[in-house]
């Protein structure tokens, strides 16, 4: 039998131990359900945020073509919306990983609710419509980045493409119904009472996010073997959010003429806003089932030959905008052309989670959106000085010769940062 100082000082330690020990289980049990309840309220978010900025685009869109706003006034005004939020995400993703994730999308969903109330004040095409309307472009660049980051916790790829399948899913379902919506509400109740239903999103985003949590659960610690699987995964990650980046500038440069263009063509061809929301809905859906082949069928990652093929079916479509002159015809081009933007982001939003290490995922995802609204300045702008009073299907036709450039620069950078010798282990692995 054990007697004296030392064998209670042992005593005592043992049990200091296993109280430190249940203490620190308690604690990951308790992060782990925070993470769980955290995760998907920061999808309903995403819902909540997507839903509201593209109903007050729809609508603001539609008023400004209906009030025959000029295209090169649309146009420079998308730049401007893009333009602000590029900037805004550059900031917000680095802001994000020292301040707090939830922190700085709060005060973005409080600039959105402000911006899209200011611009109910505003008539059409008068300079307060059109702060405002810039506004809710400096809002969605401050609350995206974080979120993203956020998420980005899971530590497998397949992981990471679930966690980022529900997110698409969420956003993209809010964009279709608002495009939905906002045709209905525009036509049926007022063209200004599509706003108040976005004020009332963002402000519930808002609320929202005072309830959820920065998810940080312990990462469990890795085999030798899923290590080495990480370490070449995460380089070749590196290389493809870079060659991503291209592809996102394309994409978005080709997106912002169907967002800010396409209506003035609509509005030409006499179709009514209700079917024009339909229209856009429908290539919403498409970039759903994009998300989802690619969750289902993850052999896509570092594969050159689903690049080509995706960006073959964007310039096809961008090509069928330019060409068509009914419903029909405009809603399968756009389906069409969808299919590459959901290859694009989704893929981006893989190769940002799995390139970047868990303090700077919202540097990287800032980086990534701001690729995105960098093509979308692009795209606005030239939209504008291309497009006349006679035709606006010039700048549709000029978007796919730069989704075509921009394909082809994508295989340079990929032969020249991989090449065939990596493409190999690739295949080896999978």
């Amino acid at each position: 039998m054990l007697t004296g100082p030392k064998s209670s000082g042992a005593i005592t330690t043992g049990c200091l131990h296993r109280v430190a020990k249940q203490h620190n289980a308690s604690k990951e049990f308790t992060s782990q359900k925070r993470q769980h309840t955290t995760v998907p309220l920061l999808y309903f978010i995403s819902w909540l945020t997507d839903f509201a900025a593209i109903l007050f685009i729809f609508v603001s869109t539609r008023l400004l073509a209906d009030e025959q706003t000029s295209a090169q006034a649309m146009g420079y005004l998308g730049a401007a919306y893009f333009l602000v939020a590029a900037i805004a995400n550059t900031i917000s993703g680095p802001l994000s990983d020292y301040l707090g994730k939830r922190k700085v999308s709060f005060i973005g969903t409080v600039v959105m609710g402000a911006a899209i109330a200011g611009i109910i004040q505003c008539e059409p095409g008068t300079s307060g419509f059109y702060v405002s309307y810039t506004a809710v472009g400096l809002a969605l660049g401050v609350i995206y980045p974080p979120i993203m980051a956020a998420l980005g916790t899971a530590r497998s790829g397949q992981g990471t493409m679930r966690t980022y399948l529900f997110f698409c899913l969420a956003f993209n379902f809010g964009i279709a119904c608002a495009q939905v919506a906002g045709g209905y509400i525009y036509k049926h109740v007022g063209p200004y009472a599509p706003f108040y239903v976005a004020i009332g999103a963002a402000l519930l985003a808002g609320i929202c996010l005072l309830f959820a949590n920065d998810p940080s659960a312990p990462q469990p610690q890795a085999s030798e073997h899923e290590e080495l699987d990480s370490g070449f995964d995460k380089h070749l990650s590196q290389v493809f959010s870079r060659i991503n980046w291209c592809a996102n500038f394309s994409g978005m440069f080709s997106m912002s003429l169907i967002w800010f263009l396409l209506p003035k063509l609509i509005v030409q061809q006499s179709i009514e806003a209700d079917t024009h929301g339909t229209i856009m809905a429908c290539g919403r859906v498409c970039t759903i089932a994009t998300f989802v082949l690619m969750y289902l069928l993850p052999k896509w990652p570092y594969k050159v030959r689903f690049v080509v093929v995706c960006h073959s079916l964007g310039a096809i479509g961008l090509v069928g905008i330019y060409s068509s002159s009914t419903a029909m015809g405009f809603g399968a081009s756009v389906c069409v052309f969808s299919t590459l933007m959901g290859f694009n982001y989704y893929g981006s939003l893989y190769y940002s989670s799995t390139g970047s290490s868990s303090e700077s995922k919202g540097k990287a995802f800032g980086l990534n959106e701001a690729f995105l609204m960098f093509g979308a300045v692009g795209g606005s702008i030239l939209g504008a000085a291309l497009s006349t009073s006679d035709s606006f299907r010039l700048p549709f036709a000029v978007a796919a010769g730069v989704v075509v450039a921009s394909l082809i620069l994508q295989c340079l950078i990929w032969h020249k940062k991989i090449g065939v010798q990596a493409s190999l282990t690739v295949s080896e692995l999978a």
